[in-house]
């Protein structure tokens, strides 16, 4: 099947340089060779090419010659600005990623910073607690031997 955008503007402008059944008959065996889905100007500019010799007259298949050069030097130059556009956008992603690693980095950094208070942190509670319970235990053991002075006292007395 033709492209709609090819008949509109291409393959008429080769129609005075080869007869149309020719042009067409060739580019459809083109497509059926490269096993393609639409005919596009690629292949009609690949027959002018492989045709070259037998067209009409020489002096509009030299037309045409020009226009298919112009036709490529278009594509070309639409093929700079989109590899320029894939540049640009290859080179945004890299800062977005540069960027990213950068925030990644200082999170990490920061992460580090607020273990090692909050490690230093629970240190200090640990000690303190142990001191809290070394008085505890040193109270524990005076009432303790109170307790047991007391009772021996009143055992004693009561005998």
């Amino acid at each position: 099947m033709f492209c709609t955008n090819l008949l509109r503007n291409d393959l008429f402008k080769f129609m005075s340089v080869f007869p149309i059944n020719l042009l067409c008959d060739t580019a459809l065996v083109y497509g059926f060779g490269y096993e393609l889905e639409t005919i596009d100007a690629p292949v009609i500019e690949q027959v002018v090419k492989d045709k070259g010799g037998m067209g009409i007259n020489a002096e509009t298949e030299n037309k045409a010659e020009a226009s298919l050069s112009s036709i490529e030097q278009e594509i070309d130059k639409a093929a700079m600005v989109r590899l320029q556009e894939l540049e640009d956008t290859i080179q945004l992603m890299q800062n977005q990623y540069d960027s990213m690693i950068d925030v990644m980095e200082d999170l990490q950094e920061r992460s580090n910073t607020f273990k090692k208070d909050t490690d230093r942190k629970l240190e200090r509670l640990l000690l303190l607690e142990r001191k809290r319970n070394d008085k505890l235990l040193v109270a524990y053991s005076q009432l303790k031997v109170k307790y047991h002075n007391l009772l021996n006292a009143w055992k004693n007395k009561l005998k």
